[in-house]
């Protein structure tokens, strides 16, 4: 059974070191997710292999929330809105056919998404990536 330690013992066997954190904020972080279905759990071999966490969005306007807050805060978001907004992503295997399939399982969970985000360390600062769904506007 996966738990909230599951997923922190993934991010230290993957070399995370979390520094100045409180450990009962990564838990309540990934239990409050878990509650929420906000977790993309990647398998290999029947084994927990990496992870992906993501909050849902009603629009751009929404997107400070989640890009300006603490690592491990868990703000509000919202089941019906139209944009992904991805806050952590920890694999060794993240390739096409892992993003293809993070796709489709979102797409079906939540079929009124259009846009996705997610920031790209950067040096200076992080900048904002968008993806958007064949068919839909070009601007969040």
């Amino acid at each position: 059974m996966i738990t909230p330690y599951t997923f922190i013992e993934l991010l230290i066997w993957r070399g995370a070191q979390p520094k100045n954190v409180d450990a009962q904020m990564i838990v309540a972080y990934f239990a409050n997710l878990m509650a929420r279905n906000r977790i993309f759990a990647m398998y290999k071999d029947g084994a927990l292999d990496g992870f992906a966490t993501f909050f849902i969005l009603e629009s751009s306007e929404a997107l400070p929330s989640v890009t300006d807050k603490p690592m491990w805060a868990t703000p509000p978001d919202h089941a019906d809105g139209t944009l992904v907004f991805f806050d952590k992503l920890v694999s060794n295997r993240w390739n096409l056919e892992a993003r293809r399939t993070l796709q489709a399982v979102l797409l079906e969970r939540f079929p009124q998404l259009t846009h996705a985000c997610w920031l790209r360390p950067r040096v200076g600062r992080p900048t904002m990536t968008v993806y958007r769904r064949p068919g839909y506007a070009t601007h969040l």
